[in-house]
């Protein structure tokens, strides 16, 4: 197995070498942003405009679409040489994103969702930074925001530089767990692999990209803008109406553990692996409690913590945890703080010698005993 990924290694790296020395002579360019698309058409116009500069390359998937979403690609397309556009069964974000990534020539990489949008030129200065200092990934901040413009967030001030996770792997811990914010040289796509799951798909592979690179190059830059729709996928994973989101974050949890396993990094990362998963979730036991339902919340906030502690069965001794993750970014922090104090002194539990697939049947019974009013 190891002698294949090798062998697997030295081909893209010999590939690497080939295109990034044609582009060199032809002074060409650099970068590449890959656009999964899925019946966005709403926010099309807003994402491509943001994409359109001569120096970066734009190839868009459209996942199965079955609304007017080819349509305005097919404008694009026709309007801007260096955008391109191949269709695709719905296959989900995941998939699309490998599609496209196998089509990269470029040095670089990155991926927008097609209801975001970006400054472009945030991304080839960052580019210009990991070029000179022969750095495979950079990482941006970001703004967050609803569509309803209600909430707006930007993510915390990075320590501008360079940041070794292998040495300063607390730094892991707090790193936002999307792949969007972030730039990858494209000898890093060999690490790049789809799921399934239908949220947390780029959870379960942010993290393990940046511990096998090791290195990223960080700025305080936030030019990625994230739109938080109400009707999006990961909006309704943050929703608690039944466990299907619980379910889905397990699984995301358990995918990104096996990755770490698969590059032998498991057993290195084990502390920070389990204060990820700590924190998202808390982050989901912080909604619980916001429930508009008379519903015994300790109770249902027992259960998640029972799924929890499948995955980290002693997440109370986690240093991380201890230390109220206090360099935890996107707010992590406070959402933790937030559900420890809601939290009785004792933490709750529901029947943690339950199998994940009851105590999920219990989470979705115990929700349905009273009426949901939220």
């Amino acid at each position: 197995m190891k002698y294949k990924e090798s062998f697997r290694a030295l081909f893209f790296d010999k590939l690497s070498f080939i295109f990034y020395n044609k582009q060199k002579k032809a002074g060409g360019i650099m970068l590449t942003i890959i656009v999964p698309v899925y019946n966005t058409e709403k926010y099309l116009s807003r994402c491509f405009d943001g994409l359109v500069n001569k120096d970066v390359k734009v190839i868009i998937v459209n996942d199965g679409s079955n609304d007017n979403s080819q349509n305005v690609i097919d404008h694009y397309c026709n309007q801007f040489e260096n955008f391109k556009c191949v269709s695709i069964q719905n296959s989900g974000p995941s998939k699309a994103r490998m599609v496209g990534l196998s089509l990269v020539d470029t040095k670089y990489f990155a991926f927008v969702d097609s209801d975001d949008y970006v400054s472009i030129n945030g991304y080839i200065n960052l580019c210009k930074k990991m070029n000179d200092s022969n750095i495979r990934i950079g990482v941006s901040r970001i703004n967050l925001f609803l569509i309803n413009g209600k909430f707006k967030f930007q993510s915390k001030l990075h320590i501008p530089g360079i940041v070794d996770y292998s040495i300063n792997k607390k730094r892991l811990t707090s790193d936002i767990s999307i792949l969007c914010n972030k730039i990858y040289h494209t000898d890093l796509r060999r690490y790049f692999e789809t799921n399934n799951l239908k949220a947390y798909e780029d959870a379960a592979l942010s993290y393990a990209i940046l511990a096998i690179n090791q290195k990223a190059i960080q700025t305080n830059e936030a030019f990625y803008y994230y739109c938080m729709r109400e009707d999006s996928t990961f909006f309704s994973t943050m929703k608690t109406k039944d466990s299907s989101s619980i379910k889905t974050l397990y699984e995301s949890c358990k995918k990104r553990r096996e990755l770490f396993l698969k590059y032998d990094l498991l057993e290195y990362y084990s502390d920070e692996l389990d204060a990820i998963d700590i924190q998202l979730f808390f982050l989901r036991i912080k909604n619980i409690y916001k429930l508009k339902t008379k519903i015994d919340k300790n109770l249902l906030a027992g259960i998640v913590l029972d799924i929890l502690r499948k995955l980290v069965p002693e997440f109370e001794n986690n240093k991380y945890y201890r230390q109220y993750f206090i360099h935890s970014e996107l707010n992590d922090f406070h959402n933790f703080l937030r559900a420890k104090s809601f939290l009785p002194k004792n933490m709750p539990t529901y029947n943690n010698n339950l199998e994940i697939l009851n105590l999920l049947n219990a989470y979705d019974m115990l929700l349905n005993e009273k009426k949901y009013i939220k």
